[in-house]
């Protein structure tokens, strides 16, 4: 058991991998046994590097972090991004990372999750991005809600977001990849907001089809 003082962990609770976060006035963190007293062994270390490796991802992430969990502060939005993506990243026994980003998750909620896809061309740096129509449960999917697409390139660990419209509206947006990118290296994902602004939906990810 440990008590930590740490600005982007310092809202969190329960598990991030192997380690419980819990508050008595202050921080406390105790990691879970796995059935081995030596701190540095290969699956511990393991875990740490995924730990730290989010936790430095979460900061490129943040723009789509504030608004996928909504009514989260700074470090809350980093502490969930930690603990949903724990699954999408693996570390192998000579300590390298992959990272499974179309797995990705940024957000989280009760509301619908859009469907969206998104089409181009090889050589133009032009996506475009069609929303399709709304189900018919309008409880959990109402045609006021926001649409985002989150745009991220892999290898550069860039990303923006891009504004979709409205759930309810037979709409398209066009995004202009940067001149830097590598579409090759191209993830895109997708959310969806309410209309106040407190609830949202789970991430997908958006095949991206070139012609």
């Amino acid at each position: 058991m440990a008590i930590i003082n740490s600005y982007v962990l310092g809202e969190c609770k329960n598990s991030v991998g192997n380690v419980t976060l819990y508050k008595n006035k202050k921080q406390i963190a105790r990691g879970k046994s796995m059935f081995v007293k030596n701190p540095k062994t290969l699956a511990q270390r393991q875990q740490r590097l995924k730990m730290t490796t989010l936790v430095r991802l979460s900061k490129t992430w943040m723009a789509a972090l504030m608004k996928g969990y909504p009514g989260s502060n700074l470090s809350e939005g980093q502490c969930k991004f930690v603990q949903k993506n724990m699954p999408a990243i693996t570390v192998d026994e000579e300590m390298e990372t992959t990272l499974n980003i179309e797995q990705f998750s940024c957000s989280a909620g009760p509301i619908a999750v859009p469907k969206v896809t998104a089409s181009g061309s090889s050589a133009s740096n032009s996506i475009t991005f069609q929303v399709e129509q709304k189900s018919l449960i309008p409880m959990y999917n109402e045609g006021t809600d926001t649409l985002y697409a989150v745009a991220y390139e892999k290898a550069l660990e860039e990303l923006e977001i891009v504004e979709l419209g409205k759930r309810g509206d037979d709409n398209w947006s066009e995004f202009t990849v940067p001149a830097h990118w590598d579409k090759d290296n191209l993830v895109l994902l997708a959310f969806a907001l309410d209309k106040t602004g407190k609830r949202a939906s789970d991430t997908t990810h958006v095949e991206l089809t070139l012609e």
